[in-house]
């Protein structure tokens, strides 16, 4: 099975019991030989101990790496024995932050972003095994279906029926997931939506995976590109130069950005939600209202994203700029489109930028690819409303996006 990482997620009451011997080791026995170990007491709802239930360790901080290269990102796993008790080694784990899971028959439990840490005294504690979920449904797709379905910040999966899009996936413990549709060459993904799992025998749901573009953000929920795969929220900002109106809820002391939340819209939005600044120039500044976010790995940048295509409508020249985060010499590039007032889709290609690059002059599109993560939008000084939605990257896989 695959995981992928939760970043909000509704947690039981988990505990975890650790066995010491001398020093700041977490250690156990193992034949005649001590060895460092991770153990766990799983209990049930009653404070029994739990046999025979599956514990498992899985990556946390390289689960998107590991997905990546298609290998698995479980690190350790175990059965817990008559007396609930799981002892793993803790010497095979290379990560600092963890997700645990366990399950026994229909009781599951999951912890996500659990950090091991050297301690100097026991602590008795425990893990909770409660009702788990079949979670069920359908899955429907523009064009090919995904091979399978994974939660992420786990190691569940499930397949879908290549007929019927159909899938099931038992023992799933409460919670709030980030759903995901991929292929089993892990090179495309699909970010289909969430789940709340709160113990009900079953759940059944219906999500739409789309490959013909990797959806950045159509601003219908907190869930997007960035939510899925680690990189940077969002930001709305402006210049010095330039007045705006700030809301109400914004913190006073930052004159800079705009709270995202505020700027989200459903008043002449393009499909349910979509973001809207309005603005207003001072001192003839042109670039002064930027909207943009990180989304593309620092191993290879836009070098296999070859379009970005998304819907806007507005007033005056849009500027669409990609650049890189180096401290000096850095490289971007700008493309241009003149906003229409009503709802366009608009498609950028490599062939259309105009390459920046202090270091040189000369520098093409395959000289900077592999340097840009960073994408936005900087609405022109001639305009003064812009409203975005729907923005896809096309050509990319999964490797190409964030890597913690």
């Amino acid at each position: 099975m695959n995981m992928l990482r939760v970043l909000k997620i509704i947690v039981p009451v988990i505990t975890v019991l650790f066995l010491f011997c001398s020093g700041n080791n977490v250690a156990g026995t193992a034949g005649s030989e001590t060895v460092n170990t991770f153990a766990l007491v799983v209990l049930d709802e009653n404070n029994n101990p739990v046999s025979g239930a599956s514990v498992r360790i899985v990556a946390g901080e390289t689960w998107l790496s590991k997905v990546a290269d298609n290998t698995a990102p479980l690190l350790l796993s175990g059965t817990s024995g008559s007396n609930g008790v799981t002892e793993l080694p803790l010497d095979s784990i290379n990560e600092t932050d963890i997700n645990i899971c366990a399950n026994s028959g229909t009781n599951a439990v999951f912890l996500p972003s659990y950090s091991l840490q050297t301690l100097t005294d026991s602590i008795p504690d425990t893990i909770v095994v409660r009702p788990s979920t079949v979670l069920s449904g359908v899955i429907t797709a523009e064009a090919a279906l995904p091979q399978r379905i994974v939660l992420q910040g786990t190691d569940y999966s499930a397949d879908v029926d290549q007929v019927t899009g159909s899938y099931s996936l038992a023992g799933v413990p409460s919670g709030e997931y980030n759903v995901i549709a991929i292929t089993n060459d892990a090179q495309k993904v699909s970010g289909v939506g969430t789940v709340a799992v709160n113990g009900e025998a079953a759940i059944s749901t219906t999500f739409k995976a789309d490959f013909t573009g990797i959806l950045v953000d159509d601003f219908e929920t907190g869930s997007n590109l960035m939510t899925y795969f680690g990189s940077g929220d969002w930001y709305i900002a402006k210049d010095g130069d330039v007045s705006v109106s700030f809301p109400a809820e914004r913190d006073p002391s930052d004159t800079t950005h705009i709270p995202y939340e505020s700027a989200r819209v459903t008043d002449g939005a393009f499909e349910g939600t979509s973001l809207r600044i309005n603005y207003q120039v001072q001192n003839d500044s042109y670039f002064y209202l930027i909207v943009g976010a990180k989304v593309s790995s620092y191993a290879v940048g836009f070098t296999n994203i070859d379009t970005i295509t998304f819907q806007a409508k507005g007033s005056g020249r849009l500027a669409i700029r990609l650049h890189g985060e180096e401290n000096s010499d850095k490289p971007q590039v700008y493309a241009y489109v003149n906003l229409d007032t009503v709802w366009t889709k608009y498609t950028i290609t490599s062939d259309m930028y105009e390459i920046s690059d202090p270091s040189n002059a000369s520098a093409t599109w395959n000289d900077v690819e592999g340097r840009m993560q960073w994408l936005s939008f900087l609405p022109g000084a001639d305009g003064n409303d812009f409203r975005l939605d729907d923005v896809r990257l096309e050509g990319v896989t999964l490797p190409d996006l964030i890597v913690p």
